[in-house]
This record gives C-alpha cells, structure tokens and sequence, in this order.
C-alpha cells in the first residue's frame, strides 16, 4: 500500500550500497571465538613465516587451556608439510598444535607429543595416521589420530568464558554482515559440551547478536543436548538437526 513505508525513517546513504544481511549454511561460532586466540597461520609461504608469528603470538600469551594452538596452515603454500622440529625452532617449551586449514591434520611440537603420550611405541588409531620417520612420530596427527590430543583439549573454560567466546564468534559474524548462522558446536567439534545452554544464557542476557539454529553433534543427543526441535523464548535460537559424519 501506499502508506506502508509512512512511519518508517528515511536515511540518506549518500549514494552507498546496502545488502540484506547474509545467512552462514556451516559454521562453528565457538571455534571461531577460540580462534582469536590463537595464532593465524592463513596465508603462511614459508616455514620461517609460520614461526615468526608462532614468536609474536607467545609474546601476548599461550591461548587457551595452557598450550598453544595455531590454525590455518597449508602445506601447498609452504613447501611442505611442518614437523616437530620446525615447531621445536619456536615454541620449545609450551606445548603446541598448530592445525591445517581443514582442521583434519595438525603438527605438535615435541612439549604436545610428550603431554599427549605420543611415541615410537604409540599405535595408530583406527581411522587415523601418526606420520613416522624411521619409527619416530614426526609430529603430524591425521584424521582420528587427533582423538590422541585429548589430554591437551579435554580442557574445558568455565561457563562465563565459554559465554565470552561464543560471543566473540557471533561478533565476526555481524561485523562481516553475517545475521543468520547455522552453527555446529560440540564437545568434539570446538570443544563445549553444553553449547544449548551458553547460548540461552546469551539470549537471556539480550547478547545474542543474531540469530543462532544450532547443530550438535549426534553422540550428544541425548546426553547434553537439547530436545529435538528446542525453541528459545527469545526467537533468536533454535536447534533441530544433528550432524552424523562417516568419512572423517
């Protein structure tokens, strides 16, 4: 109608361009929280890059939990895959995972190795591959060999951290124009155990930024995770879906 626009306000963009804000298909806000605390190897050419910011990033702290993770690297981009000694040249004492882009792979340092009981005598997990050389782990977890990090990431923050990093997650998503995520949180997959709850408390809180569907992971339904087709009072959160992998 005509008048449908009447009470509304005008606002002059001088020429700008606006877009309708944009809905996220796969993500993982708690991660992404995290992830701002740990060191960003994205775009990394060299080996020596990669531990230059390993030094810059220990200069401000270790991130979460005690050790140091880093994230993003690629060994196309590098030259080849890092090892143990590459992580050893930076950070010599404070356990490390630095993981690739694709968060299948990671390399330790030999402080990571050792927490992790990892050795010549460890064996390979069923599904997954400690890289060798001559007998020796070389650093490089592939696929389900990363459940052996479990004595470095069964780490948990308390309730009003894991609220801060969630929070942190959901502010990049706004601040790139992202108003609608389909956000898979979990104890396996980000490192949560709860993620329901964290955000209700968001919500309840008037912090949630945009709107939430949440996806656990499918060994949590039914311990943990909310009843299928959950709803928050506040509109702005919601979880019907689970996600079931096979492939890794």
């Amino acid at each position: 109608p005509p008048d449908a626009t009447a009470a509304g306000t005008t606002v002059d963009l001088e020429g700008r361009t606006v877009l309708p804000g944009l809905a996220d298909s796969h993500l993982h806000v708690f991660a992404l929280g995290k992830a701002t605390t740990s060191v960003n190897l994205e775009g990394c050419t060299s080996m020596s890059e990669l531990q230059n910011r390993a030094r810059q990033h220990l200069e401000t702290g270790t991130g979460v939990g005690g050790h140091l993770e880093g994230l993003g690297w690629d060994q196309d981009l590098l030259g080849r895959t890092p090892s143990r000694s590459d992580l050893d040249l930076c950070v010599p004492t404070v356990p490390a995972v630095f993981y690739r882009r694709c968060h299948h792979v990671a390399v330790l340092n030999s402080a990571a190795l050792k927490a992790c009981s990892i050795g010549r005598e460890t064996e390979d997990v069923e599904g997954g591959v400690i890289e060798r050389d001559n007998g020796e782990p070389t650093g490089v977890l592939r696929e389900k060999a990363l459940e052996l990090l479990k004595p470095l990431t069964d780490h948990e923050e308390p309730f009003d951290a894991q609220k801060d990093i969630l929070l942190r997650g959901l502010s990049l998503c706004v601040e790139n124009g992202v108003t609608f995520v389909q956000s898979n949180d979990s104890k396996v997959l980000g490192g949560i155990s709860r993620p329901w709850d964290v955000y209700s408390s968001l919500a309840e809180d008037g912090k949630l930024p945009c709107r939430v569907f949440l996806t656990v992971a499918w060994q949590d339904v039914g311990d943990g995770a909310p009843e299928a087709k959950k709803r928050h009072p506040s509109g702005l959160l919601s979880c019907d879906r689970a996600k079931i992998w096979t492939d890794g």
